[in-house]
């Protein structure tokens, strides 16, 4: 008995095309009581021809036969929305891997900042520390000071003691004069009984007093050792003195120097973090860049914003670029900008003749009309500006091929904030 459902011919309709694709008519005799015969053309799905399918159950009497058509079928809407879903994860998934770039480089920039402010940080740490040594030592000086004054007091006092021992010796030295002639006297009246108690006594007095004199001077040279100890020490506290004074000048050259570059790097800051944002655009598209020196920083951008190739005029693009720069120049107080003009090694064409003779010509117009565009245009001082056209001599890479050439091909501004220890004349060439 034949039974086939609509269930079973739906499936056998979906699959029939990739199960016959590429075979050819065949016999399959499984038994002397069935048969299957099929047949297929050989062209592949999608070029899929129609197909039969006869199946035979169980002796039938009359050969009886089923006939199931197929007709080749397109993808079906599941593999379409799958394919399409695929498709719309991959441009996600670089999209995703985009940004992922993006903020690691972010990130990095970041950690370099960071390194570079640790770095400062200790650099201002050990001047701290320094200026702390310093101050500690002043303070040891000073004391030493005092205590040398109150012992340059103590040798005054002594000073006049020893002057009134010194008046007391003369006083000593006259009365002994005085005895000797009152003993030579003595020596004439020596036959007279009557008066030799009265000189042996008085000779007694005066070797007494001869002796408290011999003391007296004993003691003097003492004092004279004394007087002099304490000038010596005097002299070595003279010389303390003066160092002392030499280590506060320098204590306060150190602070007012801590004090002027203190200002000169918030002042630097500030100015890089300003023209960091003017230059927002140009520095993510890497037409531009900000770098940060000891008492300076240089904004470098690419010609091709400024220039069109061979010309110094600034086209209307660059215009735009430039009034940004100068918005942010003129924030804080005044600085000292240089424009300075470079090109690649690739020679000026002869033909047909050029505006410019050499690349020299041409990187010093450039960096002239700048100038020119900030003094006129944007109102900068003229004394704080300057230009300079270097031409292919001072590359920022070698020229080896024309993705280096095209870095070189550029404009720096070199920007130096002006502090109290800075001259305000613009640098020559």
């Amino acid at each position: 008995m034949l039974r086939i459902t609509k269930q079973l011919a739906f499936g056998l309709i979906l699959i029939l095309p990739l199960i016959t694709a590429g075979c050819a008519s065949r016999d399959y005799r499984g038994s002397s009581k069935s048969k299957v015969d099929y047949y297929a053309p050989a062209d592949p799905w999608p070029n899929q021809k129609l197909g039969v399918c006869c199946f035979v159950y169980d002796d039938p009497p009359d050969e009886q036969t089923f006939v199931a058509r197929s007709e080749p079928t397109a993808p079906s809407r599941a593999v379409q929305e799958t394919t399409a879903a695929h498709s719309s994860l991959q441009a996600e998934k670089a999209k995703l891997a985009g940004q992922l770039n993006a903020a690691q480089a972010e990130l990095a920039a970041k950690d370099r900042e960071n390194q570079t402010l640790a770095s400062r940080l200790e650099a201002a740490q050990a001047e701290l520390s320094a200026k702390a040594r310093l101050e500690k030592e002043n303070a040891e000086a000073a004391a030493q000071l005092q205590a040398a004054k109150r012992e340059l007091a103590a040798r005054a006092t002594q000073d006049q003691e020893k002057t009134e021992l010194a008046r007391q010796l003369e006083d000593a030295r006259k009365e002994t004069e005085r005895l000797k002639a009152a003993q030579a006297d003595l020596a004439l009246r020596l036959g007279q009984d009557t008066e030799k108690a009265d000189l042996t006594r008085q000779l007694q007095e005066a070797r007494a007093a001869l002796r408290a004199q011999s003391a007296e001077e004993s003691q003097a040279a003492e004092l004279s050792k004394q007087l002099a100890a304490a000038r010596a020490e005097l002299a070595a506290k003279g010389a303390l003195e003066k160092e002392k004074e030499d280590l506060a000048r320098k204590l306060e050259d150190s602070r007012v120097a801590l004090s002027q570059k203190s200002a000169r790097e918030v002042e630097l800051d500030k100015a890089v973090k300003s023209m960091e944002q003017a230059l927002e655009a140009e520095i993510a598209q890497k037409a531009g860049t900000v770098r940060r020196g000891e008492d300076s920083f240089t904004v470098e951008l690419a010609d091709q914003i400024l220039y069109d190739s061979g010309s110094a005029s600034i086209r209307p693009q660059g215009l735009k670029v430039l009034r940004r720069v100068a918005g942010s120049l003129k924030e804080g107080g005044d600085k000292i900008i240089r424009v300075e003009g470079h090109t690649d090694d690739v020679p000026i064409r002869k033909s047909p003749p050029p505006r410019f003779r050499s690349n020299w010509e041409l990187s010093a117009a450039r960096a002239g009309n700048v100038v020119e565009y900030l003094h006129e245009k944007e109102g900068l001082k003229p004394t704080m500006l300057s230009a300079a056209g270097y031409g292919p001599t001072r590359p920022a890479v070698p020229n080896e091929d024309n993705a280096a050439r095209a870095r070189n091909r550029r404009v720096e501004i070199i920007i130096q904030p002006v502090t109290q220890s800075t001259s305000v004349v613009a640098p020559s060439p």
